[in-house]
């Protein structure tokens, strides 16, 4: 009888220190802080927001005005609008900027892109103006 308790005592220990040793590498992966996460058996993703993300006008897009786009500012208003970024109200915009917005836009504008969002502004305000953001 008491043989038999040092068994299944020894066998508990046993037990718990396979549980112990199996488990630390688990914690000590958990707790280690890196810039990939596994998400598969072979696949890896980068815990790192991408530059779209970071600055949001450099996503590259690619424009076709409908006709009823008429004006530069038309054309301005419709490429920011999914951009999370509009124009100012018109109170707060230079003449100078108030004049471009009306002016209408040219043919060769209609269609843009690929391109980045900045560079499609600076194209259809046809100069390198300042975009405050």
């Amino acid at each position: 009888m008491k043989i038999n308790r040092c068994y299944s005592l020894w066998r508990l220990i046993c037990l718990g220190a396979a549980i112990s040793l199996t488990a630390i590498p688990l914690i000590s992966a958990w707790a280690q802080s890196t810039d990939e996460i596994q998400t598969g058996r072979y696949l890896t993703i980068h815990n790192r927001p991408l530059a779209e993300q970071m600055d949001l006008l450099s996503p590259i897009i690619q424009v076709h005005f409908l006709p009823a786009i008429k004006t530069v500012g038309d054309a301005i208003r419709e490429v920011l609008r999914f951009s999370g970024y509009e124009l100012v109200e018109p109170p707060q915009q230079s003449q100078d900027l108030q004049n471009t917005l009306k002016k209408q836009l040219p043919f060769m504008h209609r269609d843009l892109g690929p391109i980045s969002l900045r560079e499609a502004i600076i194209i259809i305000l046809k100069k390198k103006s300042r975009i405050f953001v």
